[in-house]
């Protein structure tokens, strides 16, 4: 089975529901693994 993998930007919940939403969809064709990160900004 191919895997897909979906890194959304944790604090962005629009963005993070779209692609649940998308994995819901493929999963009877692909492994959907999520990766979370919170992009900041340099000190």
């Amino acid at each position: 089975m191919k895997t897909i993998i979906f890194a959304p930007e944790t604090i962005n919940i629009a963005e993070t529901t779209r692609m649940i939403e998308i994995a819901k969809q493929v999963r009877d064709e692909f492994r959907c693994v999520f990766f979370g990160y919170v992009m900041s900004s340099p000190i």
